[in-house]
């Protein structure tokens, strides 16, 4: 193969090869800038998020858009216990599983729907409760969540000394 040399007009010239560098270095700075801002904007959305998730768990009204991004809590309103991400169970549902649950937990045993003998609570069916956390429908509730609507509706037994 021979080279061959291309003719002048061919040739890009070299102020406008370092003018192209330069907007490509530009543009590079200006999309790390908006990445950056997006990325503090996201972050600030997230906290005023969580603050008004924990504003919904003390049962004041407020929006509950965005939750889904945030770990799922509860709250008990009127005779439900409500999730963060849009369920509601009967309250002696939650009453009746229970003990089921704490055991398991105490345990250490997972717990796998037995497809012949299906646990509904609400509208939702049991799917299991395997790794501290209950699997409902679509919905996945930590331990630490059920806990803690068992010590506010009085569940707990008193700790023996």
């Amino acid at each position: 193969m021979v080279d061959v040399a291309h003719p002048e007009w061919m040739t890009i010239p070299d102020d406008m090869r370092a003018a192209a560098t330069q907007r490509g270095i530009e543009k590079a700075a200006a999309d790390k800038a908006q990445r950056f801002a997006r990325a503090e904007a996201e972050q600030k959305r997230l906290a005023e998020t969580a603050e008004r998730l924990d504003v919904w768990v003390r049962n004041f009204t407020t929006r509950t858009d965005g939750f889904y991004n945030l770990p799922i809590k509860l709250r008990v309103q009127d005779d439900e216990v409500q999730t963060s991400h849009g369920a509601n169970i009967p309250l002696d549902h939650a009453v009746k599983i229970w003990p089921l649950l704490n055991r398991a937990h105490k345990a250490g045993k997972p717990i796998v729907a037995d497809p012949e003998r299906t646990i509904h609570l609400g509208h939702y069916k049991f799917n299991s409760f395997e790794d501290d956390t209950l699997h409902v429908g679509c919905h996945h509730i930590p331990y630490s969540e059920i806990e803690r609507m068992a010590q506010q509706l009085n569940l707990l037994e008193p700790a023996h000394a």
